[in-house]
């Protein structure tokens, strides 16, 4: 569903949705210690272990470092924030597909 209300796959699709503004939907009281609009994830970013991960992270770069990835044909590569903070924009190619990540 669209924020429009509209269904947009399935046996319903292009139909509008009913709205009813007086039915609730959602509880404050999430069972758990944790209320709506608190992250509970906030340190997660600067972890230097990532949440639930049982392996060896790449030893290329930090754990839970952001990248741009980019797939061409099952080939995959990846490109740093830290080296675009840098370079601004990279001019590369996979699997013979020339692209530019900015």
């Amino acid at each position: 569903m669209q924020i429009t209300g509209e269904a947009v796959v399935g046996d319903f699709a292009g139909t509008q949705l009913e709205n009813f503004p007086d039915a609730i939907s959602l509880s404050r009281n999430t069972g758990f210690g944790i209320e709506y609009g608190d992250n509970p994830y906030s340190a997660y970013s600067s972890s230097t272990s990532p949440f639930l991960f049982d392996g060896d992270p790449d030893p290329r770069h930090p754990a839970l470092s952001r990248v741009v990835g980019v797939t061409v044909d099952g080939n995959e590569k990846a490109f740093p924030f830290s080296v675009l903070r840098e370079q601004r924009a990279i001019n590369d190619e996979l699997a013979g597909t020339p692209f530019v990540v900015v």
